[in-house]
C-alpha cells in the first residue's frame, strides 16, 4: 500500500513565505504552500522554481507575489488550485518582471467555486528592454457552481522588447452536463461524478511538476478537500 503524505509534512512545505527569497544560480526549488503572503522572489542564473499552492482559505487582503527575473535562462511555474466555499475571499496579484536574456514565466491558476466565495486575481507581466526572447504567459480558469460566487481576472503586460513571447488567458465555465450524466450512469453518485470532474479540471496544470510525489500529495489533498465541501 503506497504511503500518503500529508501537505505540511512535505519538505517543500511552507508555512509562511518570506517577505525576500533568493532561487540561486542553477538551483531547481519547489515551493508548496497552503496560503499566499506578500513576497518577493528573485531568480538567479539558470535556476528554476516551481511554486505550487492550493487555496482553501481566503483572507481579506491583497497579497502579492514579485517574481523577479534577474539571471538569464531562470524559470519560475507559479500553480494555484483554489477551492472556493461559503464566503472566502481570494485577493492576489502576481507580477512576472523579466530583467534578463531567456527568461520564461507560466502562471497557471485554476478555481471551484462554490457558495459565495470570490476569487480577484490580477496578474502583471514586465519585460524590460535588455530580456531578449522572454516567455511570459498567464491563464486563469474557473469553474462557476454557484450563482453567487464570484471572479475577477485583471491581467496587465508592459513590455519594452520586441523579441519576446507574452500572453493571457481566462474562461469561466460549469461542469460538462453530458460526461456528468455518463457518470451517472455508471452507477456513480451525482455528487461524486461532480467532485470527479472538478478535482480533474483542477489538477490538470500538475503535470508542470515532474516529481511524482509532490503531484500525488496535491492531488490527495485536493480530493479531501472537496468531499468536504
Amino acid at each position: 500500500m503506497m504511503k500518503k503524505t500529508k501537505l505540511a509534512n512535505m519538505p517543500e512545505f511552507l508555512e509562511k513565505l518570506p517577505k525576500k527569497l533568493e532561487i540561486k544560480p542553477n538551483e531547481k526549488r519547489t515551493i508548496i504552500t497552503d496560503t499566499l503572503q506578500h513576497s518577493d522572489i528573485y531568480l538567479k542564473e539558470k535556476s528554476t522554481l516551481i511554486f505550487a499552492t492550493i487555496l482553501k482559505k481566503g483572507w481579506s487582503e491583497f497579497q502579492e507575489i514579485n517574481f523577479h527575473c534577474e539571471g538569464s535562462e531562470s524559470k519560475v511555474i507559479f500553480i494555484a488550485l483554489i477551492h472556493g466555499k461559503t464566503k472566502e475571499k481570494f485577493p492576489f496579484k502576481t507580477a512576472s518582471l523579466h530583467n534578463a536574456p531567456k527568461t520564461k514565466a507560466s502562471f497557471l491558476i485554476r478555481g471551484a467555486m462554490f457558495d459565495d466565495s470570490q476569487v480577484d486575481y490580477r496578474g502583471h507581466i514586465k519585460i524590460q528592454s535588455n530580456a531578449q526572447f522572454a516567455d511570459s504567459h498567464l491563464s486563469h480558469h474557473s469553474l462557476m457552481l454557484s450563482k453567487n460566487a464570484k471572479v475577477t481576472s485583471l491581467p496587465s503586460m508592459e513590455i519594452k522588447n520586441n523579441e519576446v513571447s507574452a500572453g493571457h488567458e481566462a474562461t469561466m465555465g460549469k461542469t460538462d452536463k453530458e460526461t456528468l450524466f455518463y457518470l451517472t450512469t455508471r452507477g456513480i453518485d451525482e455528487k461524486e461524478a461532480e467532485s470527479i470532474l472538478i478535482k480533474s479540471f483542477l489538477e490538470t496544470d500538475l503535470k508542470e511538476i515532474p516529481d511524482e510525489e509532490i503531484r500525488r500529495t496535491l492531488s490527495q489533498e485536493l480530493e479531501n478537500s472537496l468531499k468536504n465541501r
